[in-house]
């Protein structure tokens, strides 16, 4: 088998979801071959799925040492840096992968997660609005049949998360609204929704909305961030009932 046959065997592993296999693919495929920014990159990716993150970010510095215009590594690099705990390191590398082009949204969510990540809620706000700017006019720049498409949910959900944080919690429900009408299977909006309504002693609409995150919710990650926001009595109370009756249905 050449190069291109490994990195063919190796995408369709890591479509099935056997990570093992793929690496070993992609791993062949740069013996043959490690000359392209490309083939590190899904190594790395496949690297992050086994939760080796160390790993991943040295072969996304492989790829941007190949090609330093690679902005999805320079952003993948990112939130391994993230899932490493390195948050300064993720954000300067968001940073460079939004030196490099200004035009792509999706490199300004991820600085608005890292800004998050840090506590810089009013700097992360900015940053999600400046995603959500650019995704507008990339949909203002389609043919008409094109502006019926969705814009990415992502930033508005980040956006949303923002707003709470800093106390602005109307602006974060209409936030987590839009994001909704995008992406109504994002738990993550609905997640956010509930959390407001809980802060503002709306219990049975934050149950309703909790209720339908953990529904929408495929990897079981809204009751791990529950049960790490709600640590009081009262609040364990509240997600014992949440996750009960949850059981119960």
């Amino acid at each position: 088998m050449d190069a291109i046959e490994y990195c063919r065997e190796g995408d369709a592993f890591l479509e099935e979801g056997q990570l093992d296999q793929a690496l070993k693919a992609y791993e062949q495929m740069i013996n043959l071959d490690g000359s392209g920014a490309y083939q590190w990159h899904r190594k790395a990716m496949t690297l992050c799925h086994l939760d080796r993150y160390d790993d991943a970010v040295a072969d996304f510095y492989q790829a941007i040492t190949l090609d330093e215009m690679a902005i999805d590594s320079w952003v993948a690099m990112g939130y391994a840096l993230l899932d490493l705990g390195r948050h300064d390191e993720a954000l300067a590398t968001f940073d460079r992968s939004i030196q490099l082009d200004e035009t792509f949204a999706f490199p300004w969510t991820a600085k608005g997660n890292a800004l998050s990540c840090l506590d810089q809620h009013a700097e992360a706000l900015d940053a999600y609005e400046q995603a959500i700017h650019l995704d507008a006019q990339a949909l203002a720049g389609f043919d008409e049949d094109m502006r019926l498409a969705e814009t990415d949910s992502q930033p508005f959900v980040g956006k949303g998360n923002a707003l709470s944080r800093l106390g602005r919690f109307d602006e974060a429900i209409a936030t987590y609204d839009h994001a909704i009408q995008l992406d109504e299977p994002n738990p993550f909006a609905w997640f956010g929704r509930g959390n407001v309504f809980y802060k503002l002693g709306r219990g049975d609409e934050a149950m309703e909305n909790l209720k339908r995150a953990i529904e929408l919710d495929e990897t079981n990650t809204v009751p791990e961030l529950l049960s790490m926001q709600l640590t009081e009595q009262a609040d364990q109370e509240f997600l014992s009932r949440l996750l009960n009756q949850d059981e119960d249905e």
